[in-house]
């Protein structure tokens, strides 16, 4: 019995292969006891889980008291592993028999895959691993063999353009803008008109409301002086974890524009549109009209409102009239990654088992 793990930035999912849905939703965090927000904390709680590791889920009940740490920001694979390992405990499997198969983006590079590899067969003793890319996943959950997949992370977004199922180097880009950044500027942006003495509380409240509060608007300089003329329809009352309320309006689509205006946060970059342009027009020109006509755009973000028309759109004045510009809709951009792997493994699609060559305990 082999286990799937969609191993990602901010959540993984962790199921069995042969089953239809994943069984554990987990976020890739954890957090220490002895790592308190602010150093003069003192608890009586945090006395007694002295010196103890929470992982993923767990992690998240100490949100306001402890600091979270991402495994993939700060490269701790062997934590990463040993999260699995707990959720792994819980399911009807025997580690010594089970090869993990582990869904990645097409960016980790071979070293980073080697690490993450390793680290499961020090901490797990398993006998094999398997790396399936993302892209590979969508494609096969949507039944297509071309695309440009972009796939908006929680530190970045990766782009890439695969035609009658060969990938292009070339093709292959990182947006320096993702779901985090998202948040960060929201986040600056309320905090600005509070008392708080700490903006992280007000950060784990964002972070529940971001997919319902925040949209794309085509000219936010239009929206913005409505709002100022005193237009009310754009407000989006927020009650903040003290009771209090206060509302929103032009935060809601200003915090949206770093994907198109990246200096917004000081990254000094092309905007996606034109890394979604670039990318397409890596392919020989009789190609590009397939590519076109099918832009995924999945991920930590992909559901905001109006994000895909604002970029078809956009990228419909970068091509010829005749071009057609398309952005498949997708419904739940997350388990279309897990769904998808899983779906390519039923088809008995080739898998690269990697042995356990290392000291068995």
């Amino acid at each position: 019995m082999d286990i799937l793990i969609d191993v990602g930035a901010y959540e993984s999912l962790i199921g069995i292969v042969d089953e239809d849905n994943y069984r554990f939703r987990e976020r890739s965090v954890f957090s220490d006891s002895n790592n308190p927000i602010t150093k003069r904390f003192v608890s009586s709680n945090l006395a007694e889980i002295n010196l103890e590791r929470f992982y993923g889920n767990a992690a998240m009940r100490f949100k306001n008291v402890l600091n979270i740490q991402y495994f993939m920001k700060e490269k701790d694979y062997i934590s990463y592993a040993k999260l699995i390992g707990k959720k792994l405990q819980e399911l009807p499997i025997k580690l010594e028999e089970t090869g993990l198969i582990l869904v990645v983006s097409n960016h980790y590079s071979i070293n980073e895959k080697k690490k993450l590899q390793n680290a499961f067969f020090e901490v797990l003793n398993i006998p094999r691993i398997a790396f399936l890319l993302h892209n590979a996943s969508i494609l096969t959950e949507l039944g297509l063999n071309t695309g440009v997949i972009v796939d908006i992370g929680f530190y970045s977004t990766r782009i890439e353009s695969i035609y009658k199922g060969f990938p292009n180097t070339d093709s292959q880009l990182i947006f320096p803008v993702g779901g985090y950044h998202i948040t960060q500027q929201l986040l600056n942006k309320i905090f600005s008109r509070i008392e708080y003495k700490s903006d992280l509380p007000l950060l784990w409240e964002i972070e529940r409301i971001k997919k319902d509060a925040l949209f794309v608007v085509e000219d936010p300089e239009l929206h913005s002086d409505q709002i100022h003329k005193g237009f009310k329809n754009f407000d989006y009352t927020l009650e903040l974890p003290d009771g209090k309320k206060i509302i929103i309006n032009r935060e809601r689509f200003e915090s949206t524009e770093i994907f198109f205006n990246p200096l917004l946060v000081h990254i000094r970059s092309e905007n996606l549109v034109e890394m979604i342009e670039r990318s397409i027009r890596t392919w020989e020109r009789d190609q590009i009209r397939d590519l076109c006509s099918k832009i995924i755009i999945v991920g930590n973000g992909g559901n905001i409102t109006g994000l895909n028309q604002k970029i078809e759109n956009l990228l419909k004045k970068k091509f010829a009239e005749t071009v057609d510009i398309k952005i498949l809709p997708i419904s739940d951009q997350k388990e279309l990654f897990w769904k998808g792997a899983s779906k390519f493994i039923k088809n008995k699609k080739q898998l690269n088992w990697i042995s356990n060559n290392l000291e068995r305990k």
